[in-house]
């Protein structure tokens, strides 16, 4: 990564390596991060992310990233249309259906 990249985290905790993360942070290899989601959680103090020596390079929340109003109101039509297709017969969102 060059070393003005900011790296976003919003997918799952364990894609990251949080110890090379701080490392990257605090050798100005990358300029900063923003991260949702941990390898643990609730994150605990003992976190390598609590190490980053300029914690102004680092944004840190607490895997709330879901929880937007337009992602709510996502989250409530797709169970609305799973429970809709489900008495009514159908199959939707399947990911292994067996013929």
């Amino acid at each position: 990564m060059k070393k003005t990249s900011i790296l976003i985290n919003t997918a799952r905790g364990a894609l990251v390596d949080e110890e090379a993360l701080r490392d990257a942070i605090n050798d100005h290899e990358i300029s900063g991060a923003g991260i949702d989601v941990y390898k643990e959680e609730p994150l605990p103090m003992t976190s390598p992310l609590y190490q980053i020596k300029d914690q102004d390079r680092i944004l840190m929340t607490p895997h709330m990233g879901w929880g937007s109003v337009e992602a709510r109101n996502q989250v409530i039509k797709e169970v609305y249309l799973n429970v809709k297709a489900y008495l009514e017969g159908k199959s939707r969102n399947i990911v292994n259906e067996k013929s």
